[in-house]
Formats: C-alpha cells, structure tokens, sequence
C-alpha cells in the first residue's frame, strides 16, 4: 500500500502491527515513494519495517526529516533502526530518538530467534546507532533523556554523562545547528544531576564540525544558559564562516569510529579537531 502512493511526502505510522513479519518477495516490486521528505515511526516492534526502508532506501530521494520513538524497543529493534540510519546517512537532515536505544548488541545470541533468518537474508550487520554517518545533519533531538549517577553494568555507561559525549563525539556534520537533548521532567533534575564534566564539553564542543552550532539545550535552565555562554566564547562570530572553509576542513579530517570515541574520552581532546 505504501509503495502505490508514488506521491507521498510525509509517512506517520503509529501502533501499527502485522501479524506476519516475514518481508513479501514480489517480482515487480515497485519502489517506496521517491518525493517522501518526512518519516515517522512510532510503533513496536521496529525492526522489520526499518529493515524493509533500509533494504530500499535508494529509493527515498527527497527524504531529509526521520522521527523515532517508542517505550517498548529491544535489541533486535536497536539493530534494524542502526542499519536504517546507516543506509540514509547523508539524507538525514532532521533526527529525532529516544535515549534509550539498547547498546552493544552484536551477537546473534542476544537476539530474538525469530528474527535471525530474516537478519542473515538481507545481510544486515549487527551495530549500534552511529550518528558519524548523518554528515548533513541540521538539527539533532534525543528525547526521553533520563541518566544515572554511576553504571550498575558496562552497558549502562550509555545513561551516564558519558553516553552525552559520546553522542556528541559521534556527530560530523559541518551543518549541525541545533542539538536537544529532552530531560524526562518526572525526574526533576536541577543542579549538577546531569554530571556533565565541563571541561571535556568545552574541548569537544571546539571541534570544528561544530562551528555552526547555534545551541545546545538540554530543558533545564542553569544548563541551557551555561552552554549558549560557551559557545559565544568558543565561536563567536566565527559561526559564520564560509561554506568553502568548511568544506576544506572536512576534507581535511576523518570521522571518528565508534573505538575512537571510546579513546577520546579516555584522554585530552586537542582544541584543534584536524587529528579527527
């Protein structure tokens, strides 16, 4: 049905769910809509639909806004949307995301058997969101942002202050303007509770990737006051610099891996970003 509206510029699905998730294998298929600018998926499970966008995603020339989110996603569901953005990458010029996508899933056994044959037939890797490949990125907002002050596990370093980091780390694109990160209000989080370490957010907020940043809000106000002063400080009017000498410095850099992230965070990171 999707596939027949040829024409379609904006795809809402919510609490959609099928009986049979198994992908149909058609001799004619005809491609999804080619002038789709905007797609939102608010339903559980994912990660078969994901898998099937990703599948066609050369189909989706016009696409530039992906809106996510559900309370219910696992780990198969983590792995399919990963894969999904990785196939949009430079298309995606508005992300939306929940925070709490499950991380660091890459065995098969972690995943729901079902899904396995399906996973092994279209090739898809087992990954993790990488916002690295989004390298047209304008605007950026994770919500449903909720942390803890220490892990309880290695995989829950992601709810920590360091899961911001690293999520900033991961961005390289030249174009990003806005980030919002939306704190859950039933936490009430004044003060420090975020545990942002301000120097490392000075360091990496200087990366050059970030020169046309406008602002960085996270929904409370000490914070959000803190971080529109630091890169008045780190920028300036430099916010406006030419599209040639950003394009220079990106020929110039590389994007950081997944790895490097972790590395980076582990050591001081140069105010100059051309290592990068």
């Amino acid at each position: 049905m999707i596939c027949a509206l040829q024409n379609l510029r904006l795809l809402a699905l919510m609490d959609v769910t099928w009986d049979d998730l198994a992908l149909p294998e058609s001799p004619t298929r005809q491609g999804l809509p080619p002038y789709l600018e905007k797609l939102e998926l608010y339903l559980s499970p994912i990660g078969h639909i994901c898998t099937w966008i990703a599948a066609h995603s050369d189909d989706l020339e016009h696409l530039a806004t992906v809106n996510m989110c559900s309370a219910f996603w696992d780990d198969i569901d983590s792995i399919a949307i990963a894969w999904m953005l990785r196939r949009l990458g430079p298309k995606v010029k508005h992300l939306s995301l929940p925070w709490h996508l499950p991380q660091g899933m890459y065995v098969y056994a972690s995943v729901n058997t079902a899904f396995i044959p399906l996973l092994r037939a279209l090739n898809v890797p087992f990954l993790t969101v990488d916002l690295s490949h989004h390298t047209e990125l304008r605007t950026l907002r994770i919500s449903h942002l909720w942390l803890k002050s220490e892990p309880d596990n290695p995989a829950e370093e992601c709810f920590t202050a360091v899961g911001i980091e690293k999520t900033l780390l991961q961005l390289n694109s030249y174009h990003i303007r806005s980030i919002d990160f939306r704190v859950l209000t039933l936490f009430q989080m004044t003060g420090s509770d975020l545990g942002l370490d301000w120097d490392k957010m000075w360091k990496i907020l200087s990366r050059k990737c970030f020169a046309q940043l406008q602002g960085v809000t996270f929904g409370l106000s000490a914070y959000d006051k803190r971080l529109r002063v630091m890169l008045r400080k780190i920028w300036g009017g430099r916010q406006m610099e030419s599209y040639n000498s950003r394009r220079h410095s990106r020929r110039s850099g590389r994007r950081l891996t997944r790895l490097q992230v972790d590395e980076v965070l582990h050591s001081s990171i140069s105010q100059d970003d051309s290592v990068f």
